[in-house]
């Protein structure tokens, strides 16, 4: 896999397992309709451990306390996740399901696999795009000491099974950052603990440099419903260098 070189710039808040101010008022604005919100919704997530590759975190879904314990591969485009369920009775985790996650930059997705299901599913990292003109790409071109529009994209991802590290490496793909940085963790975990089983985004990407060596800016937002409302997270910016995937 071809090595992006990467920075980012935009500031991230500390994971927690408290949704963040900014998210709550969105959901009072977006007036959500009581029967939408469920007795199964994901909810007090606490991290124990979410460094060295490794995620650790628990939560509650209903009537049930959960456990998950992810391990990301080297480059961090892919995961092994052990999901535990909380057994009442022994006061003690037992393990339900077992998923292997995996980024494809080529194919735009993210394959996810239970190895105890059998259930197989893919989300989709790119459902649209809308690109700029050759005017503006010449534009671009020529610019080379300041940012010109190149194009906008916009997604969704709706899979049947995820976790906090499989949001990870799905946000990772469209950002182009790291699985385990903090932002992105902080996206996945915002994510995890809504109320909806689909994340919307949209990225505006800028272009600068020689037209065979041309550095690219990525500004991504993240979204709780499709009309692209009620913000996860704004102005999430990555760069990177020529051959990005």
């Amino acid at each position: 896999m071809k090595k992006v070189v990467l920075s980012l710039i935009a500031s991230g808040f500390l994971v927690s397992g408290v949704l963040p101010s900014s998210l709550e008022s969105a959901r009072a604005e977006s007036k959500i309709e009581e029967q939408n919100i469920t007795s199964d919704d994901i909810k007090d997530v606490v991290f124990i451990k979410k460094s060295d590759g490794k995620l650790e975190y628990t939560y509650t879904k209903g009537n049930d306390k959960f456990k998950n314990v992810e391990y990301f591969n080297e480059d961090q485009t892919g995961l092994r996740s052990y999901i535990y369920k909380l057994d009442k009775d022994t006061g003690e985790y037992q393990k339900i399901d077992e998923l292997v996650s995996q980024l494809s930059f080529d194919k735009k997705e993210v394959s996810i696999e239970s190895l105890v299901t059998k259930e197989k599913d893919v989300m989709v990292i790119q459902s649209n795009q809308s690109t700029a003109s050759l005017d503006e790409l010449e534009f671009s071109i020529q610019a080379k000491d300041k940012w010109t529009y190149h194009g906008t994209n916009y997604g969704d991802n709706k899979p049947k099974k995820w976790t906090i590290g499989v949001i990870g490496i799905s946000v990772a793909g469209i950002t182009r950052l790291p699985a385990l940085a903090k932002i992105v963790i902080n996206i996945a975990n915002m994510t995890y603990q809504l109320a909806t089983d689909v994340f919307y985004y949209k990225q505006v990407s800028y272009k600068k440099g020689p037209r065979l060596r041309p550095s690219f800016k990525f500004v991504t937002t993240f979204y709780a419903d499709k009309a692209r409302k009620k913000v996860i997270k704004k102005n999430v910016v990555s760069y990177a260098k020529s051959g990005y995937r």
